[in-house]
């Protein structure tokens, strides 16, 4: 149970890190985008890994995508483990 609660911290503050660092991407790259939008941030975000050009990039991207994913995930299996 305490372990399950631990996961849980951990992936929220994991999930809050990558949709943040996807904001500073999409920002940096001119892209306007809101906080709270985190379902159109990630729909452009998709979209400007697809437009990257240069591929240690576009791997990077990548990454933090997938970090995302994980960590989702992770969130989800914690709920589920600590009810």
């Amino acid at each position: 149970m305490q372990f399950a609660r631990n996961m849980l911290i951990i992936a929220l503050l994991l999930v809050g890190y990558y949709l943040l660092r996807i904001h500073w991407i999409l920002r940096d790259n001119g892209v306007t985008n809101d906080y709270f939008q985190w379902r159109q941030n990630h729909r452009r975000f998709c979209q400007l890994i697809a437009a990257e050009s240069e591929p240690v990039l576009k791997a990077s991207y990548q990454r933090l995508l997938n970090g995302l994913y994980f960590s989702l995930i992770t969130l989800i299996l914690a709920v589920l483990f600590s009810l």
